[in-house]
């Protein structure tokens, strides 16, 4: 008989047992881990069917590289990495939008978390992303496996099916409803009708290590103002919950019915305690750095909220007050309160077994989004996470102790600016439109009728078939409008799939790089559009956002990477280095193997304890 994850977790630590999880088995041991890998590797392989051959060549190479640096990677980790010397609590915590520029320039204006971070943390200045599609699903997902979209295979936020013929939301499940009716969905599909899980995540994650560590007494769990930060979070072993709005949820992939204690959280309304409220000043208007900056005639501001200060959360519409909410302050206050419980009731770090929690604060993003990640709000925003983080490191602090806690700072991609404010930076450069790109595609591939099955940033799906009926050469075809495509205004340059491996002859070799790691051959399109720097991705969804992100440049891929805790020395370093670094890194610092598939390297400056 299989027993449920958290019965068997409380069960190993306490000798009882508790909880409503479904009823999977996840105490997982030697054999098992080894049949839940060789499961992950069956679908990875699976869902890239129609070209195996790059497959097996991908893994044949992966084996080989392991292979070869695995007894180098078990003999970097430090020697004192013993069950009793490890972390009983590893933290990673990611800021949704954090551009590493706003967080260092306004360094000597913090005065909690941020503040504590950077002067007693190890701090990575010249951290930036490695591949191209800078959104909140590829970042996560690259935070947590150590690899890039090509290896995990979320290479979007949203990606089309060819075999089912329609688009995939990253985290989107079929039969893992959403325990609560109405939760909305930040996808735009009902998540009762996909469902929320990690099916789509190809590779294991930095919590599914620390579970395996654990052998199914260790804790992993993530919290998150999306639904898609919280599932790729909690990888394929954990629990997930995330902020719709009106209260926290979970689906059924992680259990049949909410733990008692999330049931009491949401049964006492806190987002209630907003509905007299308003968004205003934190601080004096003249402390701040862009006090004039409240006022622009390019901001847009979000809803009933309005563009400027004070901003009321009040609305005579139900849903637009809980939307409000999800887009404001609000919902990272609420993500730490529910954290601050999730903590005290799950009881982690309390042992010697090292748990895992991971949490990821949205509003930064949808602030940055609606006014400008230069307004007043979100220097005022970035003033009250500040505040949020200081609260959660205390807790942290008088919980578990920071000594025994391992706390990773990052953030899952940077962002844009509005482009009143490019125009105001000198920075007039023509915008680029989803109608201009799609014609010259079509056009290029005439008399072809609808050769375009789908688009969704940054990827042009053509239809093979219809190719195929026309005596089309799908490679030329490719080249055919790649090249008509990288005329249209706004564009640097437009990369045809089969010109992958030359790409660096188009474009920057950073750049290039950046758009080879984002290719995965079962979800990619036959097109990868590079916007021109300055100028705003367009596609359905992003079309409809003041400004946003999602481009290979620096503005979105530079991002902080900071360590505290667990002994680590205060320290800064101006090397360049990569956010997918950080999951081997913690793996070298609890002793134990990255995940697998993972790319990036063990950080010198952090891997070891002392």
């Amino acid at each position: 008989m299989s027993v449920p994850r958290e019965r068997a977790r409380m069960v190993a630590r306490t000798g009882g047992t508790s909880g409503h999880s479904v009823g999977r088995c996840r105490n997982v041991t030697g054999v098992g881990y080894a049949v839940w890998m060789r499961a992950i590797q069956s679908r990875w392989v699976s869902a890239a069917k129609r070209r195996r051959r790059w497959l097996v060549s991908t893994l044949m190479f992966a084996v080989a590289g392991c292979s070869a640096t695995d007894s180098a990677r078990h003999a970097a980790v430090s020697p004192s990495s013993s069950p009793s010397s490890r972390p009983r609590l590893v933290v990673q915590i990611t800021v949704d939008q954090l551009r590493a520029d706003l967080l260092y320039s306004f360094a000597p204006r913090f005065r909690d978390g941020f503040a504590r971070l950077l002067s007693q943390g190890f701090v990575y200045t010249a951290a930036s992303f490695g591949h191209a599609a800078t959104e909140t699903a590829p970042g996560h997902a690259t935070l947590l496996t150590g690899a890039p979209p090509s290896g995990h295979g979320i290479v979007s936020g949203q990606w089309w099916d060819r075999q089912g013929q329609r688009m995939v939301y990253a985290v989107e499940q079929p039969g893992a409803a959403v325990l609560e009716e109405g939760a909305a969905s930040t996808a735009g599909a009902s998540s009762r009708e996909s469902g929320r899980g990690p099916a789509n995540l190809l590779l294991p994650t930095t919590g599914d290590e620390i579970d395996r560590l654990g052998q199914g007494r260790a804790k992993v769990l993530s919290v998150a103002g999306k639904d898609r930060s919280a599932v790729i979070g909690a990888g394929h072993r954990g629990q997930a919950f995330w902020f719709t709005g009106r209260r926290f949820v979970s689906s059924r992939h992680y259990y049949t019915r909410h733990p008692e204690w999330v049931d009491a959280f949401n049964a006492e309304e806190p987002t209630n305690r907003y509905r007299d409220q308003v968004w205003d000043l934190l601080r004096p208007q003249a402390a701040y750095e862009r006090a004039d900056h409240d006022a622009r005639a390019y901001e847009v501001g979000y809803g009933h909220l309005g563009s400027t200060f004070p901003h009321r959360y009040a609305a005579d519409d139900p849903a637009a007050f809980h939307k409000g909410l999800a887009r404001s302050p609000a919902s990272d206050e609420l993500v730490v309160d529910f954290v601050v419980r999730a903590l005290e009731h799950e009881q982690l770090g309390r042992d010697e077994v090292t748990d895992f929690l991971a949490v990821s604060l949205s509003s930064t993003d949808y602030v940055g989004h609606y006014w400008g990640p230069s307004s007043l709000e979100a220097e005022d925003n970035l003033y009250r996470v500040d505040v949020l983080l200081g609260r959660l490191l205390q807790e942290l602090d008088e919980r578990v102790g920071l000594e025994h806690t391992l706390v990773v700072l990052s953030a899952d991609h940077g962002a844009a600016e509005l482009p009143g404010r490019w125009h105001e930076l000198g920075h007039r450069d023509e915008p680029l439109t989803q109608e201009r790109l799609l014609s010259a595609v079509e056009a290029a591939l005439q008399p072809i009728d609808a050769p375009v099955l789908a688009y969704r940033w940054p990827y042009v799906y053509l239809d093979h078939e219809a190719l195929r009926a026309a005596g089309r050469d799908t490679v030329v075809a490719q080249r055919q409008a790649a090249h008509a495509a990288s005329r249209v205004p706004g564009v640097t340059a437009v990369i045809a799939t089969s010109d992958l491996a030359s790409a660096a002859s188009t474009l920057d070799p950073i750049v290039a790089a950046r758009v080879r790691d984002n290719y995965h051959p079962a979800r990619s399109g036959d097109l990868h559009v590079v916007n021109a720097p300055f100028v705003l991705p367009a596609d359905p969804y992003l079309s409809t956002l003041p400004t946003t992100h999602g481009s290979p440049w620096e503005y979105d891929t530079h991002v902080p990477v900071a360590f505290l805790g667990d002994g680590i020395a205060p320290g800064r370093s101006w090397r360049r280095i990569q956010p997918r670094d950080i999951a081997p890194t913690i793996s070298a610092r609890l002793g134990i193997a990255a995940p697998l598939g993972a790319t990036g390297e063990q950080l010198d400056e952090v891997r070891h304890r002392d």
